[in-house]
């Protein structure tokens, strides 16, 4: 019965796009969540230096008055 079942929401699923491709976003998401605990770079340590930068190729949404990423 659970195999059935199994069957049922695979059929469902391949008939509409809009839940696949949500589906996709979600797996993609909890990648990336995942992921984040490996990186090893703080977002809250400060560097005067930066203050207040333009997005670049380093800060890709720039820096806020702290010099923080």
């Amino acid at each position: 019965m659970n195999s059935r079942r199994i069957k049922n929401v695979k059929d469902e699923l391949k008939g509409n796009k809009s839940a696949l491709i949500s589906i996709g976003f979600l797996i993609f998401i909890v990648v990336i969540s995942t992921f984040a605990f490996v990186i090893p770079i703080d977002p809250d340590v400060t560097n005067t230096s930066n203050i207040l930068q333009s997005p670049s190729l380093t800060h890709l949404f720039g820096t806020d008055e702290l010099g923080r990423d």
